[in-house]
């Protein structure tokens, strides 16, 4: 049976309500926690989803529906599309030093410098 995981391009640290470890990982690690696996995803932003599919190479991170929302299962872990999970994956865009897109813009992949992981495990 194939492995389901949660992955975004951002966390919200407010739905962090249990101990939870958090550490980076290079890209490759990422690449290779993700082989062989079914992705959930809850990535937030359409312009830049294909530029992280190509990171990912190839994977799909078309989330279930437009812009999902992360909720909490009765034990606080992080829930999306009726299942709970004890990992999470962020897969971070780079920007420059001190950049915010203006109000009501979204940054584009040209805004990209490059990108980071994050994996965060409920304990």
């Amino acid at each position: 049976m194939q492995r389901t995981v949660l992955l975004g391009n951002t966390f919200p640290f407010a739905l962090l309500r249990r101990d939870a470890n958090v550490r980076t990982l290079s890209l490759d690690e990422l690449r290779s926690a993700l082989a062989g696996t079914t992705v959930v995803s809850f990535w937030g932003h359409e312009n830049t989803r294909a530029a992280a599919e190509a990171i990912l190479g190839g994977v799909s991170l078309l989330p279930p529906t437009e812009r999902p929302a992360l909720s909490l299962s009765p034990d606080d872990l992080p829930t999306l599309a009726g299942r709970a999970f004890r990992t999470c994956y962020v897969l971070v865009p780079d920007y420059a030093p001190g950049y915010r897109p203006a109000i009501g813009a979204e940054p584009g992949p040209s805004d990209i410098l490059g990108w980071h992981a994050l994996r965060i495990d409920w304990l």
